[in-house]
C-alpha cells in the first residue's frame, strides 16, 4: 500500500511458515536528500526485516548512482 500524498507505505513480508509482518515507510526531506524512517513490530534472530530493508534501498541507491554497478551481485 502506498500513500503518494503522506509518502507513506507499508510492505508486507513474510509468508504462511515464518508469519507475515508489515513494515511501515514513511518519507521525509526536501530538495536533494531524503529521510527513510521503517517501523514493525517485529526484528529478532531468524529476521531483521528493517535491517533487510535498509540494505535494499542502499543497493538501489548505489546503483542509481553509478549506472555502472550491479546490486545484484
Amino acid at each position: 500500500m502506498l500513500d503518494d500524498a503522506q509518502k507513506k507505505g507499508i510492505v508486507s513480508t513474510g509468508n504462511t511458515l515464518t508469519g507475515k509482518r508489515n513494515l511501515d515507510i514513511t518519507l521525509t526531506g526536501s530538495g536533494g536528500t531524503c529521510t527513510v524512517a521503517v517501523g514493525g513490530t517485529f526484528s529478532g534472530l531468524v529476521h531483521d526485516d528493517k535491517g533487510d530493508l535498509f540494505e535494499r534501498i542502499q543497493m538501489e541507491i548505489t546503483s542509481s548512482l553509478d549506472p555502472k554497478s550491479d546490486p545484484k551481485k
